[in-house]
């Protein structure tokens, strides 16, 4: 290859983006976080959510149910409502699903409580949602926990 074709591919791969990743939010407020979350669920932005989940230990079922209670309708609906509140066991979301125990993988500090709306209804009518996911703080950063089977 001539040394100008492999500075312009060069270029042409820079400039387009081509292997540049979502930045990774790394809140360390609880404004910033909020800000953070709301920013990549109102954009659409799936890689940068996930980045805000602590997935150490997680496997990939759980997964899988955590990126689904997080980004359920991203970029399509808008965030209307959203707090971090203290946290508290909640007895409407137990840990364990099918009688097997769930544990954190961060000791969690915060619920995040979030609403959302957009035109993804029946015939473009009006729906709703909400999300209520526990954040820790890891290393000084707030995080989603991530949850994972408590023994075999």
């Amino acid at each position: 290859m001539a040394p100008r074709t492999s500075v312009t591919l060069f270029l042409v791969f820079a400039m387009s983006g081509c292997g540049r990743a979502s930045p990774v939010p790394v809140p360390k407020t609880r404004a910033e976080f909020i800000a953070a979350y709301r920013a990549a669920y109102n954009a659409g932005d799936k890689p940068a959510v996930m980045a805000m989940v602590k997935w150490d230990g997680v496997p990939d079922d759980l997964r899988r149910v955590s990126e689904m209670a997080l980004t359920l309708w991203i970029g399509k609906h808008q965030i209307t409502s959203i707090e971090l509140v203290t946290y508290e066991p909640d007895p409407n979301l137990p840990m364990e699903i099918d009688g097997r125990k769930l544990e954190s993988n961060l000791p969690p500090t915060y619920w995040l409580v979030a609403t959302h709306e957009g035109r993804e209804g029946y015939e473009n009518s009006k729906s709703t949602g909400s999300v209520k996911y526990a954040v820790g703080i890891d290393k000084g950063v707030l995080r989603f926990c991530g949850v994972r089977w408590v023994g075999p």
